[in-house]
C-alpha cells in the first residue's frame, strides 16, 4: 500500500479479475482518507481524495459534474470554484477511476484527458480495471501496474471460519470444504462470503456461471418470501430485469419508472439509481450481475434470435 502511494504524482493501474476486491480496495482508500486514519502511509499527504466509479459516468457526464452533483453535492460546491481549486492545489489531489473496463464501449472525454495527463497533469491518478491491456495503455500513460491476486489459502480459510463463527479444525471439517477451496473461485472475496451457501443448494459448481446461477436462484427464493409472491411470478419479474441486463450491453443506462420492478431490482440487489444520470435512471450493481443476467436473457430466446443478439453485441465478428 505504502509502495503504491510513495512516489507522487501517483499514476498506476490496478487490474484483477471480476469481483476480486477492486472497488473494496478503492472504497477503502477514500473511507480512510476521510476518516484520516494515518496507519495507511502517505495516504494523508493529498488534501482532496475523488472516487469516481467510470460506469456512472454517461458520455455526456465529465468528471467534473459528477464530483459537483455526486460527491460535493452538499456542499454547493460551484463548477468554476472546483476548477480553480483543482487547478491551484493539484499536486495534492488523488483522483480514482474505479471500473474503467466498465465504461464498455462508451468514451468518456473529459476522463480521457484526465488520465492522459491533459489537465490536471500533476495530480495523482490510480485506474481500476479488469484486465485488458490495449484498452487501459491507449488512454492512460501509467508508471506502474499491479496485480490483485485474490485470497491465499490460508486467508480462504480464515475468511470462511470468521463469517461462520468456526474454529480453524471445525472450517477443515465442513462438508463442503473440499468443494469450496479446490473451486477456482474460493480466492475471490466478493463471492467467497456467498459460496457456502451455494453449495449446500448446489454442490456441483465448477464456474462462474453455475455460482451466480445458484445465487441468482437463492436470491429469488429469498424474494418469494419477502415480496409474498410465488416464485413463478418472482423469476417473471427476474426476466423483465434480465432482458434490461441485455439492453444495458449497450446502452449507458436503463430508464426504470415501474415502482414494483425498481423495488424489486433494489430488493435483489441487482439495479441501483444513477445519481448523476436522468432522474428515473439506473444500473446494475456490479458488471458481472449484468453480463450474467443478459446472458440469460439471451439463452432463453430462440436460436436464430440468439445470433441476431449476438451480432447486435458483437458487430463485425
Amino acid at each position: 500500500m505504502s509502495h503504491i502511494l510513495s512516489h507522487l504524482p501517483i499514476r498506476c493501474v490496478i487490474e484483477g479479475s471480476p469481483g476480486v476486491g477492486k472497488s473494496t480496495f478503492t472504497q477503502m482508500l477514500a473511507s480512510s482518507w476521510a476518516r484520516d486514519k494515518i496507519d495507511i502511509t502517505h495516504l494523508d499527504q493529498f488534501k482532496l481524495v475523488f472516487l469516481i466509479p467510470a460506469r456512472e459516468l454517461s458520455s455526456s457526464v465529465t468528471f467534473i459534474d459528477y464530483i459537483v452533483d455526486h460527491l460535493l453535492k452538499s456542499t454547493g460546491c460551484e463548477k468554476e470554484s472546483l476548477i480553480e481549486l483543482l487547478e491551484e492545489e493539484q499536486e495534492q489531489i488523488l483522483f480514482m477511476i474505479d471500473g474503467y473496463d466498465e465504461l464498455y464501449s462508451r468514451t468518456n472525454e473529459s476522463l480521457t484527458r484526465l488520465m492522459q495527463g491533459s489537465v490536471f497533469k500533476q495530480s495523482s491518478i490510480i485506474v481500476t480495471t479488469r484486465p485488458a491491456k490495449q484498452a487501459i495503455d491507449k488512454v492512460f500513460r501509467w508508471h506502474r501496474k499491479y496485480q490483485l491476486m485474490g485470497l491465499s489459502s490460508e486467508q480462504v480459510d480464515n475468511f470462511i471460519g470468521s463469517h461462520l463463527g468456526l474454529s480453524l479444525s471445525e472450517v477443515h471439517a465442513l462438508s463442503y470444504y473440499t468443494d469450496i477451496t479446490k473451486n477456482p473461485l474460493s480466492n475471490n472475496p466478493s463471492f467467497l462470503r456467498r459460496m457456502g451457501f451455494a453449495f449446500i443448494e448446489n454442490p456441483q459448481i465448477e464456474s462462474y456461471t453455475s455460482l451466480l446461477s445458484t445465487i441468482v436462484h437463492h436470491t429469488c427464493k429469498q424474494a418469494e418470501y419477502l415480496l409474498n409472491k410465488s416464485l413463478i411470478v418472482v423469476e417473471s419479474d427476474l426476466d423483465d430485469i434480465c432482458q434490461l441486463a441485455y439492453q444495458c450491453m449497450r446502452d449507458e443506462f436503463f430508464e426504470c419508472q415501474q415502482s414494483s420492478m425498481n423495488y424489486f431490482g433494489k430488493l435483489l440487489g441487482f439495479i441501483k439509481p444513477i445519481p448523476s444520470a436522468k432522474i428515473h435512471s439506473h444500473s446494475f450493481t456490479h458488471r458481472i450481475i449484468l453480463e450474467h443476467l443478459a446472458a440469460r436473457y439471451i439463452t432463453s430466446q430462440a436460436e436464430i434470435t440468439v445470433e441476431r443478439i449476438l451480432n447486435n453485441l458483437l458487430p463485425g465478428m
